[in-house]
């Protein structure tokens, strides 16, 4: 029923679980499911990437609030001087590539794209605001695969109807007094360090990020301290039923299936608030791309053409976690802050869907195991979490 995945760069990796029953199909990468879409998220990373680099290029420059450059700065301000330093030096060697032309800025040896064709100082002046809003979309094209992505969303639904009616059959159950889902979450469970990081400091680790509803409402996850000094194969395992990510409520009028997305954020915490800062430019970047999804859609009647737009943006925010995380470690040759984002699809608000097959009463039920692996500075940790459905 369920699928638990790691996205990454411009696509996705199915992480390993053992199955429930029927998959529902791993979800496919945003530049093969909707290349319109993927358009939109690959500028916004383009300018937000420059956009980082400009701010860096620059510290002295002053930023409106609310920005995401002033977001940057802060960022950027609170890591150590050290570290600070070594990101300047390796931004204003990185913005020596601009300006463009029009050819070169479209080569993938280009890290800002066509935004390559301003110099830094032109693209401080105009902010990621103004570079992303002169972006060009096939408007008709997106909104037609928006609007079938919505006639899908609407037939998945029919068809887990369908099923779940034939299971409650099966099993001599009245679907009508079948209780439903109320409520996801998702729970750390365990944090082992492989390899604790390398040369400097201690390692002081924090987690935390960001969640996206099946409406594509997203809201960040304050992060918490997972231990003072991790050494090498300290385990830190959380009670059951674990540390309580992200929750996600079911309302009743909303549509099936729903997809929910988990991004989990490790850093250290001498690499100050600079995760945080991205985390919260990664929302305003994610609200300005719905905007002009929005915008190429117009007005819609049907609640799943909703569901759809919040699906596509869970995708965007995959996509540009993974090209923030790669562009830093490589650009600015530094692992500030890994990344990975968990997904998971249900098909049905009926509880009992999720039990295991042997099971004809309700009990909440937790998914396949979650793992990820965080590395920087030499270091290697794990996470394993859970996803879990409440009815």
């Amino acid at each position: 029923m369920v699928v638990a995945a790691t996205l990454a760069g411009q696509g996705q990796a199915v992480a390993a679980a053992e199955p429930l029953g029927p998959l529902i199909p791993a979800p496919v990468p945003l530049h093969l499911s909707n290349p319109e879409a993927y358009a939109l998220a690959k500028d916004a990373g383009d300018a937000l990437r420059y956009s980082l680099a400009a701010v860096a290029d620059d510290l002295d420059r002053s930023y409106a609030a609310g920005t995401v450059e002033a977001d940057l700065k802060q960022g950027l301000l609170s890591l150590p001087v050290a570290k600070r330093n070594k990101f300047v030096a390796a931004a204003k060697e990185a913005v020596k590539v601009s300006p463009n032309n029009l050819t070169a800025a479209m080569n993938p040896a280009s890290p800002w794209g066509r935004h390559g064709r301003l110099t830094a100082t032109q693209f401080r002046a105009i902010g990621f605001k103004g570079a992303f809003d002169t972006v060009q979309i096939d408007a008709a094209k997106l909104k037609a695969a928006v609007n079938k992505r919505a006639q899908a969303l609407k037939q998945e639904e029919k068809k887990a109807e369908t099923e779940a009616e034939k299971a409650a059959r099966r099993l001599g159950l009245d679907l009508s007094t079948q209780p439903k889902l109320t409520a996801l979450d998702f729970r750390i469970q365990q944090v082992k360090a492989v390899e604790e990081t390398s040369g400097w400091g201690s390692d002081e680790i924090l987690l935390g990020g960001m969640e996206t509803f099946h409406t594509g409402y997203t809201r960040k996850i304050k992060s918490w301290k997972v231990s003072d000094d991790f050494d090498a194969g300290e385990v830190v395992n959380y009670p059951a039923p674990g540390h309580k990510f992200g929750l996600f409520g079911m309302p009743k009028a909303d549509p099936w299936p729903r997809s929910f997305v988990s991004v989990v954020m490790m850093a250290e915490e001498d690499s100050g608030g600079f995760a945080d800062a991205v985390n919260q430019a990664w929302l305003k970047v994610r609200d300005d791309i719905s905007e002009k999804i929005k915008e190429a859609v117009g007005e819609w009647a049907s609640e799943y053409v909703g569901a759809a737009i919040g699906e596509m943006l869970g995708k965007v925010i995959g996509f540009l976690v993974g090209d923030a995380v790669e562009f830093i470690a490589n650009w600015f040759k530094d692992d500030l802050f890994d990344a990975h984002a968990t997904a998971v699809h249900l098909p049905s608000p009926y509880a009992f869907m999720y039990n295991n097959p042997a099971d004809a009463g309700w009990t909440n039920h937790q998914l396949p195991t979650t793992k990820m692996r965080f590395t920087g500075h030499g270091g290697d940790y794990r996470v394993e979490g859970r996803w879990t459905v409440y009815g």
